[in-house]
């Protein structure tokens, strides 16, 4: 697993100057501390000819069979996702240490399939996904592990740890501070 991530971010890297995905990354969404991010904007990969090919790629396996009788229309979901944001304030090789944080942005339609997703699972298999009641917005935690909230904006939040989800949902509403250049305090001597 180490092998095939260190392939892709090495992919990433090395693929992102043909991409103009870097251009609508908002800096304004990622805390101020973060060590290192991660953002791909699905809308423009989807117009890219190598974006075009991951996705058609992708769905070769248009139905993904989840258990339970639940199954993803992989189409679907890429067609409705708009970006991935993840970032973190860590180095580890431990898991356990890891704080990242992911912001998925897409249509309404892909909150209410993910969604759809979580509730069909926290009914069939409760002993994987359970609804998490103590946070101010709809989220369920898979395996007790991961939790994945649906705030009120256009964004799902994923992460190891509550408290992160409740940081990166202020930092998304302007309330921290944030990875945005911040005006020169220069001007106002001037």
């Amino acid at each position: 697993m180490k092998n095939i991530l260190t392939q892709l971010a090495t992919f990433c890297l090395v693929a992102l100057p043909l991409f103009p995905a870097h251009a609508a990354f908002d800096p304004a969404t990622v805390p101020a501390e973060a060590k290192w991010v991660l953002h791909v904007d699905f809308n423009t990969l989807r117009e890219s000819p190598v974006g075009q090919e991951l996705i058609a790629l992708a769905e070769k396996n248009a139905v993904l069979p989840m258990g339970a009788n639940i199954q993803i229309d992989v189409k679907k979901v890429l067609a409705t996702l708009g970006s991935a944001t993840a970032y973190g304030t860590t180095f580890s090789k431990d898991p356990k240490e890891i704080d990242g944080t992911l912001i998925l942005r897409g249509t309404d339609e892909l909150r209410k399939i993910a969604e759809g997703v979580a509730v069909q699972f926290s009914i069939s298999n409760p002993e994987l996904v359970a609804e998490v009641k103590d946070l101010p917005f709809s989220a369920y935690a898979i395996k007790g592990e991961v939790t994945v909230a649906f705030p009120k904006e256009p964004i799902i939040l994923v992460s190891r740890s509550r408290q992160q989800l409740l940081k990166a949902l202020d930092i998304y509403r302007g309330k921290g501070p944030s990875a945005a250049p911040r005006p020169s305090s220069l001007k106002s001597l001037i």
